[in-house]
This record gives structure tokens, sequence and C-alpha cells, in this order.
């Protein structure tokens, strides 16, 4: 029976609706890790797409700062949206 109970709050958990407290990892990179994302940026302004794969694995294999590759192929490509609009 507590299996049950446990599995119905975990359910109603996962129904919640959590808003705020979330920070995109592109606004919470470590000091360390910011010389290596600006010259990503420096590369896309250059009309370079980098792979989002290898970057990835760079930040979590030399940098411990685990982002999937879905995170970042959506930020190089906001960002590349945004150079495009800022013209």
């Amino acid at each position: 029976m507590s299996k049950t109970k446990n599995i119905e709050q975990l359910l109603e958990k996962a129904m919640t609706n959590k808003q705020g407290g979330l920070i995109p990892w592109y606004e919470r990179v470590p000091s360390e890790v910011q010389p290596f994302i600006d010259g990503l940026k420096s590369i896309i302004r250059q009309g370079k797409k980098p792979n989002a794969s290898s970057v990835s694995r760079i930040l979590s294999e030399e940098y411990n700062f685990p982002v999937s590759r879905t995170r970042v192929a959506t930020w190089i490509q906001k960002y590349t949206d945004d150079i495009i609009k800022e013209g």
C-alpha cells in the first residue's frame, strides 16, 4: 500500500506546474567556462555553427559543467537568431 501512495504522490508531483526558479544554463556559466562561451559566441558571429554535441561534451568533460546537447543546440539557434535580428 505504501508503494501505491508513493506512486500517487509522485504522479501528483509530476503534474504540478512549477514556475520560476529555473535559470538558463548560459546565464549561470561559471567564470572558468565563460572564455569558452565567449569564443563560441565569436565563432557564431562569424557565421560558423559549432557542433552542439561537441560543445556539450566539452562542457561536461573539460569543465565539469553538464549541459545537454539539446539545450546547447537551442542556445546556438537562439543566439544565431538574435544576431540576425540585430542585423
